[in-house]
């Protein structure tokens, strides 16, 4: 079974690199990062429409 987390801690260095790329959700109608409030903090979530975050997300 091979699992992939698609998320990310928005306050560690993967984030600032795939939020420089744009490899994160947006907000609606802005250039930033959407973070989302979940159970254990928050985080941002991998862009899987977009196929060079696909990618990516099977390397971190």
């Amino acid at each position: 079974m091979l699992l992939i987390c698609n998320f990310v801690s928005p306050d560690s260095p993967e984030y600032r690199e795939l939020a420089r790329k744009g490899y994160l959700i947006k907000k609606k109608g802005k250039d930033e990062s959407a973070i989302l409030n979940l159970w254990n903090g928050q985080s941002a979530c991998y862009d899987l429409t977009n196929p060079a975050a696909l990618i990516i997300s099977f390397l971190y």
